[in-house]
């Protein structure tokens, strides 16, 4: 019996021990998970486990939330990711890195963007001004005012040569250019130039199309059915 109660008394005092040196050595330390507690120390913080084990150093000045065990880490200014054990996935070099749908991630670089996978490999360079969330896998790019098209694994199906790329409708959309208007697959296919000055909907596989000289009947292979020039 006094075995026993030696053996706890020892536990209770080398946990207080164990205690104090941590606070010694940290500001202020936070649970987070049962396994892992964030701490501070001089505006920077870290992460230790419950050993007392250092998992991630104090040089970061936040650490947002953990989603599917990474998180976007801040150093001053500049963002990076990593994972809950301290591995870094992408070093602090980006203005802005946010959550872009369930696959990607949406950064931020002198004012341009660009995308990472969820691995956080570089897919899309931050070259665009904007990029529209992504819709039936693709998503519209937008550099020096012209349109372009990438699809989700970040591959250029149509570069920035658009005035205007419309929604896509059974999986082509109208295209402009020249303020002249043509139409695209969703793959990026140019299926109709840019030769007409109005394209009306399709139905049955044809529309009827305005162009300079007069009113042509097309198909979504460009070809012309039928024309009748203006008087």
């Amino acid at each position: 019996m006094r075995i026993v109660i030696y053996i706890l008394l020892l536990s209770i005092f080398s946990a207080n021990l164990f205690s104090q040196d941590l606070d010694n050595q940290f500001e202020e330390i936070i649970p987070y998970t049962k396994e892992l507690s964030w701490t501070y120390m001089d505006g920077y913080i870290g992460m230790i486990d419950r050993t007392g084990k250092v998992v991630i150093p104090n040089q970061y000045t936040k650490i947002e939330n953990f989603v599917n065990r990474v998180a976007v880490c801040h150093v001053k200014r500049k963002k990076g990711i990593i994972t809950i054990n301290g591995k870094i996935l992408v070093e602090p070099e980006f203005d802005n890195i946010e959550p872009f749908g369930k696959l990607h991630y949406k950064i931020k670089k002198k004012g341009k963007f660009g995308l990472l996978n969820s691995s956080g490999k570089v897919v899309i360079e931050c070259e665009f001004d904007h990029i529209s969330d992504f819709k039936n896998g693709v998503a519209y790019t937008y550099k020096k005012k012209k349109m372009g098209l990438i699809d989700i694994s970040g591959k250029i199906l149509i570069p920035n040569e658009y005035e205007n790329i419309g929604e896509f409708k059974n999986g082509f959309a109208q295209t402009e250019k020249k303020r002249l208007l043509g139409v695209i697959s969703i793959t990026g296919q140019e299926l109709i130039p840019n030769e007409y000055t109005f394209i009306d909907a399709f139905k049955d596989g044809a529309a009827t199309a305005f162009t300079l000289d007069g009113v042509v009947m097309i198909n979504l292979a460009g070809n012309i059915l039928s024309k009748q020039r203006n008087k």
